[in-house]
């Protein structure tokens, strides 16, 4: 793109400056001075008069213009491997990434005796910046690592792993296996000969750490000998376990060897060969070292010319020590500022108590796949890691609902060009905190993440541990500070192993990877294949197929970056097919009559029994269904209609339930006042709901009646739409707010309740109620297994672990309890389970299950038990879970016309396994939802 310019002085901008002010898109890559904006007649602007410089026009990039140019452009068609390089190219269009890119500073720095910081090389991507950066800087050459006489303090790196491996020395996790299956004629000894001149080489690989007088962890180079490389037979069958056990093997820190050789044959012209080192020597750019110097010296049998390091390991801990220090200061501001109250990013909890296994899951993502998301870092002057976390961000958001996200990613360590042919753990670790906003388009949110990865690069020297001190962030045992998600990413030619010598077919050695230190760790490598994606994930967080679903909503999203965050969020098309039968069942039949009229029923069918018992009074359901009445027809007679409000100012017992009963058969809606309440509560309520009338026993500040009134009025025809009840709850902000549902969802709710939870073949059961008032709605559902012809049984008053002892006495035993989860988990404590007559059949509900009760539910054979979820505005309850079928507490799956959606924050479906809120819908939702 070509921007025209009406100067006002004589400089022209350059490409920094507009990078500042301008989208990465907008940025023009030639700028061409102008006299004046041509224009049309109408007095706009004449775009065809706008004519490309004579370069462009012609060869379609510009060429390098000064010695400075030229010599950069040189050094990027060697890194590239391009034959032609524009000075306004893009280095990361061209295929450049971030390994490339540190390259690209070696070699600057080496060839042009300057410095380019590797964050200077992502803010300017273009040969004409970074040769204006070189002249600027004067082309003075680069500050070398000085040299130690002798081995001294331990690097960063190495004291990070050395406090690891102190807390856990048998544990393989900072193990470091590669290895290789070798086809061909293998000369054992020159392959002997060449480990033996790489560990010579580099000091790393025979270094051992050591604490002095002084308490400091101190390096101490071994000398170079032979590794004593044996070969051992082996068949097919027994290899894995040998290579696993092999890789696994625990190092000691103190006395090394801190490489280790394995070879084995299979077959004449078949070796297999491991390599285990311990992290302290090595890292994945050591890796490839490694492997190249490894073929050049077994061609030569060990006497390979290899050019000499500038420095060793222990050259690079002290230098590497004063350079942290001399921006300690900085550093760790930036640090501070940026990760302050920064949230870890947990995976969501999946129940803790469920066995999942550590583990890791693989997928390809084929390359047609990532067109898009190409097209879109290049227009935002973004690498493909920038482009690929921007990506893992969102699963990250979609996941787990949060929108400020802290994610861990490696980088190389490897600021200064002598380092490049240094075998030796280099890495640190940064944390990069992520806000995905709905609001944005893809594009706005990879610039985002772009100025952030850039930002965090500027300041990337500082040790992980001295940032996590300084941040001083929350700490668990077990968990990893600051983040608990990790990301990195692997161009496919960022490591060179090199050709391997002629005759020798060699192929990487898969091996398991080890335990992850993280919830989550996807690594990503680009081939020109595709995209490789490796999942591990910790104990607890994923099963197999969970993992597989997760790179499968990864691969979804990397196809999909042309739209809206908001919509990236929410689940995609195959996935809301995926979750539409789980929301629930449509078309569920609400009775035609409503559940007053049941009762009436249900007298004339079981008229001597008994319906309630409370306090040594029974009530058959001819007496329940005449006393209603009564009370029914006195409240008409005192002046109650239709769709008015009641208050029933009761305690529990047989009168709260004859109250509720013609309060219903007076077409009138209840209002439940508990008289234990504070007075100032009450009256708020009566004020809210504006009751037109009391029952009451107990003297009150409103008109009232007793629950033994009766009248002759004619009673009403009540319909679908009429109010049945308001219930106070404490409401979103705190306040108290009337929840009102109609008869029509009430009757809904009877009908899908009585044969799924309170039928289950038990006939005339006793049900106890517990000890809860009645002022919540999960009275109702105790109220109304009185359809289903049993007795309720009213424990007024009563600790729930009292009630055990009903379970002892075949005569007040009960058959069903359905009460609080935290009366239940007390009765259980009490030894309910374990009583001569324990209940056939619980439902819980109104709080979440904990798994130790759980499990004791589960554990009974002859036990049948519910969990119930339902908010007070959708009547009672909307899901149900038998426990048995579930090893774990889940919420249940809606029954009976409800339905449940999870969503986020812009109301779009999120996807299976994700953290949304809950949406439901149905017959039972309340009035003015």
């Amino acid at each position: 793109m070509v921007g025209h310019v009406v100067l006002a002085g004589t400089v022209m901008p350059d490409r920094e400056y507009l990078a500042a002010r301008l989208p990465a898109v907008a940025v023009p890559a030639v700028l061409v001075a102008v006299e004046a904006l041509p224009m049309t007649a109408g007095g706009k602007l004449d775009r065809r008069a706008l004519t490309e410089p004579e370069e462009l026009s012609r060869r379609g990039v510009v060429a390098p213009r000064t010695e400075t140019e030229q010599r950069i452009a040189a050094v990027w068609q060697s890194v590239l491997g391009v034959d032609r390089v524009g000075v306004h190219d893009d280095f990361f269009a061209l295929g450049g990434h971030s390994l490339l890119a540190i390259r690209l500073t070696m070699r600057v720095s080496a060839e042009l005796g300057a410095e380019v910081a590797l964050h200077e090389v992502f803010a300017r991507p273009t040969v004409a910046a970074q040769a204006e950066l070189v002249d600027r800087h004067g082309g003075g050459a680069v500050e070398r690592i000085p040299r130690v006489e002798q081995a001294g303090i331990a690097s960063h790196a190495q004291e990070r792993q050395w406090f690891l491996w102190q807390l856990a020395p048998d544990n393989p996790a900072y193990n470091v296996p590669w290895g290789h299956e070798i086809h061909g004629e293998l000369d054992a000894a020159a392959l002997a000969s060449a480990v033996d001149a790489l560990v010579a080489r580099h000091d790393a690989l025979r270094t051992t750490l050591h604490l002095d007088t002084d308490g400091r962890i101190v390096q101490r180079i071994g000398v170079a000998g032979r590794t004593g490389l044996t070969v051992h037979d082996a068949d097919d069958a027994a290899l894995p376990g040998l290579v696993e056990r092999a890789a696994r093997q625990p190092f000691d820190l103190t006395t090394g060897p801190i490489l280790r050789v394995n070879v084995w044959r299979t077959a004449p012209d078949r070796h297999v060969v491991l390599f285990v080192a311990h992290h302290i020597a090595v890292d994945e750019w050591s890796m490839g070292i490694f492997e190249r110097e490894l073929w050049e010296l077994y061609r030569t049998g060990g006497d390979a010319e290899l050019p000499p390091l500038a420095v060793r390991y222990a050259d690079y801990a002290a230098w590497h020590r004063d350079l942290v220090a001399s921006r300690a200061d900085r550093d760790l501001a930036f640090w501070r500022r940026t990760l302050e109250d920064a949230p870890t990013s947990a995976w969501p909890d999946r129940n803790a108590a469920r066995a999942a296994a550590p583990g890791e899951s693989a997928r390809l993502v084929p390359a047609d796949r990532l067109q898009g998301l190409d097209q879109a870092r290049a227009e935002a002057g973004a690498t493909e890691f920038m482009a690929f976390l921007a990506v893992y961000c969102l699963l990250i958001a979609r996941s787990s609902g949060e929108r400020d996200i802290t994610v861990g990613i490696p980088v190389s360590g490897r600021s200064h060009p002598d380092l490049a042919p240094v075998v030796g753990f280099f890495v640190n670790t940064l944390a990069l905190r992520v806000t995905v906003d709905p609001a944005d388009d893809f594009p706005a949110h990879l610039r985002r993440v772009r100025s952030v990865v850039l930002a965090a690069f500027a300041h990337q020297e500082t040790p992980f541990e001295h940032v996590v001190r300084a941040v001083a962030p929350d700490r668990a045992d077990g968990v990893n500070p600051l983040f608990r998600t990790m990301f990195a990413f692997t161009a496919g030619a960022s490591r060179t192993d090199g050709p391997p010598p002629t005759g020798l077919t060699v192929r990487g050695l898969p091996i398991e990877g080890s335990d992850s230190h993280f919830d989550l760790s996807l690594s990503a490598t680009r081939t020109t294949e595709g995209l490789h994606l490796t999942l591990e994930f910790g104990p607890g967080i994923l099963t197999d197929g969970e993992a597989q679903g997760l790179l499968g909503s990864f691969e979804e999203l990397l196809a999909a970056v042309g739209g809206s965050v908001s919509d990236l969020l929410a689940a995609s098309g195959p996935e809301r097919e995926r979750i539409v039968p789980w929301t629930g069942d449509v078309g569920v039949p609400v009775l035609a009559a409503p559940v007053h009229e049941l009762l009436r029923e249900r007298a004339e069918l079981w008229p001597d029994v008994v319906a309630v018992e409370s306090d040594g009074e029974y009530l058959t359901f001819a007496g329940l269904d005449a006393r209603s009445e009564e009370l029914a027809r006195c409240l008409a007679a005192a002046g109650v209609s239709r769709g008015d409000v009641v208050g029933l100012h009761l305690r529990p017992g047989a009168d709260a339930v004859v109250a509720v009963w013609a309060v219903w058969k007076a077409g009138a809606a209840f209002l439940p006042l508990d008289p234990d309440l504070p007075s100032l509560r009450l009256a708020a309520m009566v004020q809210d709901a504006g009751p037109v009338l009391v029952v009451s026993r107990e003297p009150c500040a409103w008109p009232s009646v007793t629950p033994d009134g009766d009248g002759a009025a004619v009673l009403p025809t009540v319909g679908a739409r009429d109010l049945a009840y308001v219930m106070f709850t404490s409401g979103s902000t705190g306040r108290p707010k009337g929840v009102m549902v109609e008869h029509g969802g009430l009757a809904g709710f009877a009908e899908r309740m009585l044969p799924s939870r309170i039928g289950g073949g038990l006939e005339h059961a006793r049900v106890l109620t517990g000890s809860s008032a009645f002022i919540s709605d999960f009275f109702l559902a105790q109220v109304l297994s009185l359809l289903g012809g049993h007795t309720l049984v009213v424990a007024s008053g009563r600790d729930p672990r009292d009630l055990v002892a009903w379970a002892r006495d075949p005569d007040r035993a009960v058959q069903v309890i359905d009460a609080t989860t935290s009366q239940v988990q007390l009765m259980v404590e009490a030894g309910l389970l374990d009583a001569p007559y324990p209940p056939r059949l619980i439902a819980i509900g109104g709080e979440a299950c904990p798994p130790d009760l759980w499990r004791a539910l589960r554990s009974q054979p002859a036990l049948t038990a519910y969990n119930t979820y339902g908010p007070a505005e959708t009547t009672v309850e909307v899901a149900v879970a038998e426990i048995a079928a579930h090893p774990s507490p889940v919420l249940g799956r809606p029954y009976g016309g409800a339905r449940l959606y999870l969503v986020d924050e812009s109301l779009g479906l999120v996807p299976p396994g994700s953290v949304g809120e809950i949406v439901v819908g149905g017959p039972g939702v309340g009035r003015g939802y």
